[in-house]
This record gives C-alpha cells, structure tokens and sequence, in this order.
C-alpha cells in the first residue's frame, strides 16, 4: 500500500485541511499539481468568489470582467460597490509625510495623482458604467449592494474593495490608507452619481437581481441618486420590477432642489423625496424592505402608509405627485434608527397587514406619542397576529423635546426590547403594556459638562459620524439648504442634540 498523501487523501478531508488557509495559501495549493486544482476548485470559489466588492478604478473593474468571463462566473452572487475615491494631492500632503526621503515623497505625490486623474477620467466619462455593464451581462447576480468606505479607530479601512492592494503596488511606499482616500465615503454628487452609474449599467445589462442595497456608512446622498430619466426608465424599471429586497441605509442630503407636487384637492407644495419615492413606485414586487437612518421630513412615511392609489389625476402633468406604493408581496419590513410619527408607522403597519410575516422595528424614535397610543399600537399588532409570526422592537418616544426609551411590561417584568417569533403572537401580546418610566429629561447643559456621565465608549464613534457630517455643513451650509438666523449658531445646536441624544442611550444602557 502506497504512502497517503493530498492527491490520495478523500475529497472531504482534503477539504477539512484546506479550510483553515486564507486565499493566498489557498491559491498555493492549487498551484502543486492539477489534480489539487481541479479537485479544490468548487470549494476555492465557493469561500472566496461568492461575495467580493470592487472599487471603481480601471484596474479593479477590469478584474470583475476578467472573473465575469471566466469559470468563476457561476460562483459569484454578490457582488459590492465600492465608494473609494482618490483625491488629487496638495502641498498639504507632502508636508504629512515627514521623514521620507525627497525623492521618494515626490514620486509617490505624482503616482497618487496619476491615479486620482485616471479615476476621475473613468467616472466623468461614463467608461465605469459601460465596464459594469458588461460584467453585470455575463453574470448571474442575486445582490448588488453600493457600499461606502468604513473605517475602523485606527484609521485604517476594513470592508475594502479589490485592488487596494494594487494601489499600494503603485505607490511602492508605506502611507497611512487615510492619506490615500481621505476621511469620507465620497461627496453626496458622488455618491449619487456612484447609484445613478449602477442602476443604468444593471438596466442596460438585463441583470435579474433579488437584492439591491445601498449602505454609505459615514457617507449621505440626495434625491437625485434615484433619478431615473426618460431615456433610462424603461431598462431600470423593468430590473427594478424583478427584485425581491430593497435594503437602504444612509442619511439623506437636504439640498436646495426639492420637487413641487400637486395631489387631488391640496395647494402645490414642496418635497424632497420625489425621486426616492418614484424609486420605490418601480419596485412594485419587493418581499422585504429595509430602511435605516433615512430621515426625511417631507412627508414620506404619511406617503408610505397611504392605502390605496387615488383615481385619475387631472392636475398638471408636470405637478402630478408619485403614487404610493401597493407592496402587495410585502412579508417582511424593518425600519431603523430613524425618527417617524407614531400614528404614521402604525398607518404603514396597517397597510401590509395582509401580507406582512416579520416586523422589526429597531431603535425607532416615535414623535407624537400620546398617551393612547401604546394601547393602540399593541391592538394594530394583535388584530395582525393571524399572519405576523415574528416581531421585534425597541424603541423611544419623544415627550416633549426629550427622547424616553419605551419599556415592556408584561407578568411583572420589564424589558427594553420586545421580540417573539412563532404561531402565538396573539397569546404573547396579551397583558403587554407599553410604558414610558418616569425619568428627568436631560438637562440641557454644555457638552463639556455632558461628556462627564458618558459610559457608553462605542457611542463616541457614533457621534464622530456626525461631527464629520455637520463638518461638512459648516463648509458650505448652502449644500444643505440651511439660512441660519442672525447671531444664530444651528451647526454646534445640532451637534449638541445628537450628542444629548446619544447620551441618553448611554445613560439607559444602549
């Protein structure tokens, strides 16, 4: 009997061993011998090639071609966007890098701006949308997620996209990741000009996606991202209308360019979700929506939760408002961290009570929570009991200008949270009181004097996202439709509430 080695050892063994390899000592096994190879392949792109993420450089999206035409094709399902862009230097950088030898510090100066300028070739000229496009034609993609640049405390990026590495490659020096990319995910244009790019290149392509997300992380976009003009309606309403999971998550750009609408009966007015909502109009099929941090203040959720389409519209064509979405497939909703009128989330609940099988509803802030309202709520999601069979919930209420967490109660005992899954939610629902416990609002006092009862150190990056987005309203508060009154200080106002807001979390153990 011979010596055991890899090529004899059974298939699910070898498996076993190669399992703990990262894909570079993956990469070398495959390499000893073709029998390895061939015997290893499946499992080598089913770890590494079913979920990978691109940024939008030449070298990474040739990449996703390359995989896209090659037989790890059928392999890769989900496939992320990266936000990465690389800005042009100034002096400013040559100054950071300190120590460096001469030579070298203006070699790596001029490398990073060829890089920057051909990016920016590639985005202004529309060579981006015709290379997704042809990847996204020879794939057979269920997700397509647009994801922004998130960084971890040390400043250096984690979730990065392919071809970081064959940036560094060209710099041929060490330099921190955020003297490459910057401390944001992109310009709110940029980043609506990243989704506006990827919804055309996945209506061009055919592509029959089950999922689409977007999730900027620090980064925020406008309305305009969903524009969805004549010439490219037809391609992306019919991929849109094929998708089963829409998944938001980003903060919405108040911009000086809202939309007036005209509906049945009411004086013209303004909004700032028409794009959006018409987004949502084409996406007629969806299972399962998911919006997190989107906080308009336009109406949008009463717009959600409208039950039904109205008649023939005999207004100006031009004025004719976006009609609510049916959602007539709807089983699953999620809504988080944002603030929404309590009597609108419970119009939207109702809407989808047909067809609605899971609710999570997760760090919601309630405005308008009067004192019969948690008896309602708790009587809207008992009559749904028949057809809901998983709920989850925390949430808060807003009394007066203060936010108060809302507390469970059921059999003497209180929880923060209240979640249940299974056939007898209507059993489980009984006896259940919703309460606000009475606490002292917080006080409002200077942050300095605010930050001695902080106890929550995760919470501080939290409240950095912020500062970086209010940063960038006190560059240009134009951007964000902002006419501040005289003597009036509305940036340190508004970093002052949600720094209070998240020291109450804080303070009540979130």
């Amino acid at each position: 009997m011979g010596r055991a080695n890899l090529t004899t050892l059974p298939l699910e063994i070898l498996i076993q061993i190669t399992s703990y390899l990262e894909v570079q000592g993956y990469g070398a096994v495959r390499l000893t011998c073709k029998d390895l190879e061939v015997r290893l392949f499946r499992e080598f792109a089913r770890n590494f090639f079913t979920r990978i993420k691109f940024m939008r450089t030449q070298f990474s999206l040739q990449s996703l071609i390359d995989i896209s035409k090659s037989r790890l094709s059928p392999h890769l399902r989900y496939l992320a966007i990266g936000l990465e862009t690389i800005p042009r230097r100034t002096r400013a950088f040559l100054d950071a890098m300190e120590g460096a030898h001469f030579n070298e510090t203006q070699a790596v100066f001029n490398r990073l701006n060829r890089l920057s300028d051909d990016q920016a070739v590639l985005l202004n000229t529309g060579q981006v949308q015709l290379m997704l496009a042809e990847a996204f034609h020879n794939l057979k993609l269920e997700r397509v997620e647009i994801n922004g640049v998130r960084e971890q405390p040390s400043g250096l990026p984690c979730n990065t996209s392919y071809g970081i590495s064959h940036i560094y490659k060209e710099i041929s020096t060490a330099v921190k990741p955020t003297m490459i990319f910057g401390n944001h995910a992109g310009s709110r244009t940029a980043n609506s000009s990243c989704v506006q790019n990827i919804l055309f290149a996945l209506g061009t392509s055919g592509a029959k996606l089950k999922e689409f997300a977007i999730d900027f992380g620090k980064g925020a976009c406008g309305d305009e991202a969903f524009n969805i003009p004549t010439f490219m309606e037809k391609d992306v309403s019919s991929m849109l209308s094929h998708i089963d999971i829409i998944d938001l998550a980003f903060e919405l750009c108040v911009v000086p360019y809202h939309r007036w609408i005209s509906p049945e009966g009411l004086d013209p007015y303004r909004i700032e979700t028409y794009h959006l909502r018409k987004f949502l109009s084409y996406t007629s099929q969806i299972k399962c929506l998911r919006l997190r941090y989107v906080d308009p203040d336009d109406g949008f959720f009463e717009w959600l939760g409208v039950p039904t389409l109205s008649g023939e519209y005999d207004g100006p064509a031009i004025l004719k408002p976006p009609g609510p979405p049916m959602f007539t497939k709807l089983s699953e909703l999620e809504l988080s961290a944002l603030p929404i009128p309590a009597q609108q989330l419970l119009c939207i609940i109702r809407k989808f009570s047909a067809t609605l099988r899971k609710l999570t509803l997760h760090r919601l802030l309630l405005n308008n929570f009067n004192t019969d309202m948690p008896t309602r709520f708790i009587a809207e999601l008992a009559r749904m009991s028949s057809s809901l069979n998983e709920v989850y919930m925390d949430l808060f209420a807003r009394v007066g200008s203060s936010p108060r967490v809302i507390e469970f109660e059921k059999g003497g005992r209180s929880s923060k949270l209240f979640s249940y899954s299974g056939p007898d939610l209507k059993e489980e629902l009984d006896g259940l009181k919703m309460v606000i416990p009475k606490s002292p609002p917080i006080a409002d006092e200077s942050l300095s004097d605010a930050e001695l009862y902080l106890s929550e150190d995760d919470l501080e990056d939290y409240i950095h996202e912020y500062d970086e987005f209010l940063y960038d309203m006190d560059q240009d508060p134009h951007l964000f439709n902002l006419d501040p009154e005289p003597d009036e200080d509305l940036t340190s106002t508004g970093r002052k509430t949600r720094q209070l807001f998240f020291l109450f979390l804080s303070q009540n153990g979130y």
